[in-house]
């Protein structure tokens, strides 16, 4: 099963480290897309300054960034903020030397290196006990909050009940978080908590749909239930 979708971030970026909790993610299979506001529909455009379309949110982890620290992108090597959230009871066990640190409930805040793949362990998912899931998450750009303001509005990370079932029955989900564009962003009211998903189909790109309604930041893929090597 396929599924793409895009979610809105409001999110910032700080070039010194932040010194929060060490994070990884790990991979899956079938496809979801995040973003702030979102738009569907397939985008017709090639040209223009954000240039991810000769690659796809399908591409392995650390495809894309890999792209963006060969292209010198402004950012890369920095750190950003980021907060894992999720159903109640969902705990996330962070990956540093090669192992995974003893599992924390969510929401989780850490620093992420900008051009970097990262893997952490889900366990305590509703309704599925003793079942675990091992996400990445692909940093690809940073957000640009104000100084001392970096832990304010880290990218949000969300793991839904829905996403986890689905990466548990086998299929792939993956989210393409953007920060939206204030001159393209949707006319709507919205909760600060909530966050909005639009589905991208089968055949059309989500990386660059992202791209066209903000700049992405993170790819996040939930679907692999077998660790890979940590080394």
């Amino acid at each position: 099963m396929l599924r793409h979708a895009l979610v809105p971030a409001k999110c910032y970026l700080g070039c010194k480290p932040l010194h929060l909790a060490g994070l990884t993610l790990g991979c899956l299979i079938s496809c979801l897309y995040l973003a702030t506001p979102v738009a569907k529909g397939q985008v017709t455009s090639m040209a223009g300054a954000r240039g991810h379309y000769l690659l796809s949110a399908q591409e392995p982890p650390g495809a894309v960034a890999h792209w963006q620290i060969s292209r010198g992108r402004p950012g890369v090597g920095c750190y950003t903020a980021v907060s894992i959230q999720g159903p109640e009871g969902v705990q996330v066990g962070l990956a540093r030397d090669g192992q995974f640190l003893e599992p924390i409930a969510i929401p989780v805040t850490t620093g992420m290196l900008v051009g970097a793949v990262y893997r952490f362990r889900v366990t305590g998912i509703p309704d599925w006990p003793g079942e675990e899931l091992y996400p990445t998450l692909e940093v690809i750009d940073a957000i640009h909050p104000e100084p001392g303001r970096e832990h304010r509005f880290p990218i949000p990370v969300v793991l839904t009940a829905e996403d986890l079932e689905i990466a548990l029955r086998g299929s792939l989900v993956t989210r393409v978080i953007y920060l939206e564009d204030s001159q393209l962003a949707m006319p709507l009211a919205v909760d600060a908590k909530d966050h909005l998903t639009v589905d991208v189909g089968p055949g059309e790109n989500a990386l660059r749909a992202a791209d066209q309604l903000g700049r992405t930041v993170a790819i996040l893929r939930i679907g692999s239930r077998v660790t890979s090597d940590l080394s």
